[in-house]
């Protein structure tokens, strides 16, 4: 069995009847499913990328970009723009924007609410100072079209720096790999018990490999004589295949 990581995920269980073919892939899709505006695995070893909102894991990135953008617009409206122009409401945002370049490097969770949330106020600023910065008219393009470019070139540079200096915890976990972590051994659990009652028909590969993920992931291990489920990490953008014979995609890798 192999499942690739893509457009369109690639299945393939031989032997197995169109039924349990359409249960195993609709298992694997629920897997790989995170939970929404979450990005990440609702795992505790990704505690430092989530922020929960009563109750509910969300992105803490996404959640604090998002929050100081809706702080940035009276910030901008009702306190700068009345007393600055388009430069030096350009620099301001440049300034918010300046701790998402350090929060690369210092992954502490107070300082990635502080710079993410700043992140959010220096889109703002810069964006509305380019557009909204000076008087409307042909006089004005050329200090708006520049803001823009180098509001795009700051953002291109930013994402190729956070590429090489990604933190993903899935990488380095010992309890599995996703979709198959600890914290989706509920799931896992429940799957095993419809098919044990003959709910829900799984392919005998598929069986065999999350009964035996089950007990490693439990602590038990697999029993005597059967083998163990390995994970290996494959560099970003291979084809995931883990040395059990099933694979899967890494989660998203966002903030």
């Amino acid at each position: 069995m192999g499942l690739h990581p893509g457009p369109r995920a690639h299945l393939e269980i031989p032997g197995a009847s169109p039924g349990e073919r359409a249960t195993a892939a609709r298992l694997l899709g629920e897997l790989i499913q995170l939970p929404f505006f979450a990005h990440h695995p609702a795992c505790r070893h990704w505690n430092n990328h989530l922020i929960r909102v009563g109750g509910h894991p969300c992105c803490l990135g996404c959640t604090c970009m998002y929050t100081g953008m809706l702080l940035g617009l009276p910030l901008f409206w009702l306190v700068a723009r009345p007393v600055a122009g388009g430069w030096t409401l350009f620099g301001l945002g440049l300034l918010a924007y300046a701790p998402t370049l350090v929060q690369i490097y210092y992954q502490r969770y107070a300082f990635k609410m502080v710079s993410r949330t700043s992140l959010g106020i220096g889109i703002v600023f810069m964006l509305s100072a380019a557009l909204f910065g000076h008087p409307w008219g042909w006089s004005a393009a050329p200090a708006s079209v520049t803001m823009l470019a180098l509001f795009v070139l700051l953002y291109e540079m930013t994402t190729r720096l956070r590429a090489r200096h990604l933190d993903v915890p899935c990488e380095r976990c010992t309890e599995g790999s996703f979709p198959f972590g600890a914290w989706r051994q509920p799931r896992i659990h429940e799957y095993l018990a419809a098919a044990a009652r003959d709910a829900d028909p799984l392919p005998d590969s598929l069986h065999a490999f999350l009964t035996v993920l089950d007990a490693q992931l439990s602590g038990g291990g697999g029993g005597a004589g059967t083998p163990a489920v390995e994970f290996v990490s494959l560099p970003h953008g291979h084809a995931g295949d883990q040395r059990s014979g099933a694979g899967a995609g890494s989660p998203e890798r966002r903030r």
